[in-house]
């Protein structure tokens, strides 16, 4: 204790060793306060995580965005489901195979069906796409479905880092006329009233992959129920054995187009948030839409071909409305859904 009371501040400070001369102590305070501001500094500007990924919270970016916490939110979808329940129940598959008649018996329909010509094949190497980031744009390409498409392929991207609930970043629409990708973070006050009338719409089909997460992301973030859905994905169980089907198969088989499952999953886990978007991303972002409508008639007529069952078909048919009729429920945080979302962050952004 003695000893403590006779060291000097800057011993005391800067636990400085009692052997050293006044230059010396004078020095290495010195350099220590300065190690001290470059520090500071550097804590300062040190970007974050977030940040070094290119991704802000999405509170920084939208007006608009999923609330993080358990509300009575969940009441307002029940009901918005109860109202389009009908609505998406009572398409008939004639609807949902594009053709003018309101057939519910699979058989006929799909022979209807096979009577139209198939759609030119895209050569995915001279694809191309409209982005889409102004209200202007936008609504010009929905008047135009409304009145020229019968069918669309669709799919979405969707970033869950930084925000328990995740949102919607990108939905890319594919016409017989063009590839279009839309700002879903720029024009997200202008999702519902424009797409919502085409994806409402029981005269327009929308062809998804796989869309069972898409249709409860669409309810999440703009109120947008699917009425009139296939799915290349459950329709692609009656050539595989029941087996879930990836796109990149696929696109390998009916389009020409090879592509690793380890490059799509790249993409697939890409940060689609960050502004502005690679070169690649963007291509990768078309490519998910732009055969959905060549799959679905390819699929159909692969079908046929192999003599699978009409039973099966409608079967298909009957898993396709159940996905469309799947209602998004704002889940309560708790440890389980924590750890969930703490192991998909590792998995993605640390795999090491």
């Amino acid at each position: 204790k003695m000893e403590l009371c006779e060291l000097s501040f800057s011993e005391k400070l800067f636990c400085v060793p009692t052997n050293k001369s006044n230059m010396e102590i004078e020095v290495l305070i010195i350099v220590s306060l300065i190690s001290l501001l470059i520090y500071g500094l550097a804590s300062k500007f040190k970007p974050s995580l977030g940040e070094r990924l290119g991704n802000q919270k999405p509170q920084a970016v939208l007006a608009d965005y999923p609330p993080n916490n358990h509300s009575t939110q969940e009441d307002h979808f029940i009901a918005l489901a109860r109202n389009f329940h009908n609505q998406i129940s009572s398409v008939p598959v004639s609807k949902i195979l594009s053709l003018p008649a309101e057939e519910t018996d699979a058989k006929k329909s799909i022979e209807g069906f096979l009577r139209n010509p198939s759609p030119v094949l895209q050569d995915h190497k001279k694809c191309k796409f409209q982005m889409i980031q102004e209200p202007g744009p936008l609504l010009k390409l929905c008047q135009d479905i409304l009145k020229n498409s019968r069918e669309i392929g669709v799919d979405i991207e969707n970033c869950s880092f930084r925000s328990y609930q995740g949102y919607i970043c990108l939905i890319q629409i594919s016409t017989e006329k063009g590839n279009f990708i839309i700002d879903a973070l720029k024009l997200r006050s202008e999702i519902k009233a424009n797409l919502g009338q085409i994806f409402h719409n029981p005269t327009i089909c929308k062809i998804f992959h796989g869309g069972h997460s898409d249709v409860v992301w669409l309810q999440r973030d703009f109120d947008i129920f699917l009425v009139n859905y296939f799915d290349t994905q459950c329709f692609a169980k009656l050539l595989y054995s029941g087996q879930a089907v990836s796109l990149h198969v696929l696109w390998g088989e009916f389009c020409g187009l090879k592509m690793e499952k380890s490059e799509k999953s790249r993409f697939q886990q890409s940060n689609w948030a960050a502004r502005p978007l690679s070169a690649e991303q963007l291509r990768y972002a078309m490519l998910d839409s732009c055969f959905l409508i060549t799959l679905r008639d390819q699929l159909i007529r692969r079908a046929i071909e192999r003599e699978v069952d009409y039973d099966q078909i409608q079967s298909a048919f009957n898993d396709m409305r159940a996905v469309s009729l799947r209602t998004y429920i704002n889940e309560p945080f708790s440890v389980k859904a924590c750890l969930m979302h703490y192991n998909k962050f590792v998995v993605r952004f640390c795999p090491d």
